[in-house]
C-alpha cells in the first residue's frame, strides 16, 4: 500500500518527487533493515513506473489437477512412457518449468525456454494424453499430443554496422477452441518486449559479489492464462518446488 500512495504523488507531482521518494524509501528500508529483495522491489516500482523487480529463476516440477487427480507432466514422447512403465521403471520427475518470483502469486517465464512453452501449451490447448499410473505422490502422467509450439527468428540490421536487431517469436498452439498464441521480442542488441511480454529486472545471484539486477523479456503468465479463456488457475508449492496449474 505504501508504493501506490507514493506513486498517486509522484503522477501529480512529476518526476522529481518520484525519485526522491524512491530515494527516501531506499534509506529507510537499508535503516530499519529492510530486506534486498524489498528493496528492489520497492525502488523498482517508484522509479521505473511499474517495472518493477521480480526474484529469482526456480526451476520447478509441473503438475496438472484434473478431475481429483493429479498428473505429472512429462515432456518426453508417449512411446517411451509406455516402454518405461511396461518395463516397471518409475519414470524421474524432470524441472521443466523456470518461473520467476512463484512465491508472490505473480509468475513469469522466459519465452526462450522452450521446454517450459511447451509444457503450458500442453495443458492450455487441451491436445494431451493422460496416462493413468500412480505412483507415490501422484496419480499418472499427462504427454503432450503432438509438438505445439513452434519458433522463428529474423534479424535486421541497425543504424550502426555490425550491429543486428534480432526479433524472435514463439507461437503456442490454441487448440481447437482458441486462436494460436504468439509471443514476440528483441532479445539483442538490448532486451525489447513486443508482443504478449513485458521488461522486468531479475535477480541474478553472482557469487560472493552479491547479486545484480539485469534486465529480460519475460511472460506473464497471468496473461497467458487469459489468452486461453481464463479457466486455468496456477499455484505454486515452495516446499516441493511444484507449480500446478488446475
Amino acid at each position: 500500500m505504501r508504493v501506490k500512495r507514493k506513486l498517486l504523488i509522484g503522477a501529480s507531482l512529476g518526476l522529481p518527487l518520484i525519485m526522491f521518494a524512491a530515494i527516501s524509501g531506499l534509506a529507510l528500508l537499508l535503516f530499519f533493515g529492510g530486506g534486498e529483495d524489498e528493496l528492489v522491489r520497492e525502488v523498482g516500482e517508484l522509479v521505473r513506473g511499474g517495472g518493477g523487480g521480480v526474484g529469482e529463476r526456480e526451476h520447478v516440477y509441473f503438475v496438472y489437477e484434473k478431475e481429483g487427480g493429479e498428473y505429472l507432466y512429462y515432456r518426453r514422447s508417449e512411446s517411451r512412457l509406455r516402454s518405461e512403465l511396461e518395463r516397471g521403471d518409475s519414470p524421474s520427475p524432470e524441472t521443466v518449468l523456470s518461473i520467476y518470483a512463484p512465491r508472490s502469486g505473480d509468475y513469469y517465464i522466459e519465452p526462450g525456454a522452450i521446454r517450459g512453452v511447451r509444457a503450458l501449451a500442453t495443458i492450455l490447448s487441451g491436445e494431451y494424453r493422460i496416462i493413468e499410473s500412480p505412483e507415490r505422490h501422484y496419480d499418472g502422467f499427462v504427454v503432450g499430443a503432438g509438438d505445439l509450439v513452434e519458433e522463428s527468428e529474423y534479424e535486421e540490421s541497425t543504424e550502426q554496422i555490425g550491429v543486428m536487431k534480432t526479433t524472435r517469436t514463439v507461437t503456442m498452439s490454441g487448440g481447437s477452441e482458441v486462436e494460436d498464441l504468439a509471443i514476440v521480442w528483441s532479445p539483442e542488441p538490448e532486451p525489447l518486449a513486443k508482443e504478449n511480454t513485458v521488461i522486468k529486472r531479475v535477480r541474478q545471484r553472482q557469487g560472493a559479489a552479491g547479486s545484480s539486477y539485469p534486465e529480460r523479456v519475460l511472460a506473464d503468465l497471468d496473461d497467458v492464462l487469459d489468452h486461453y479463456g481464463g479457466t486455468f488457475s496456477l499455484h505454486y508449492d515452495d516446499s516441493t518446488q511444484v507449480l500446478y496449474i488446475r
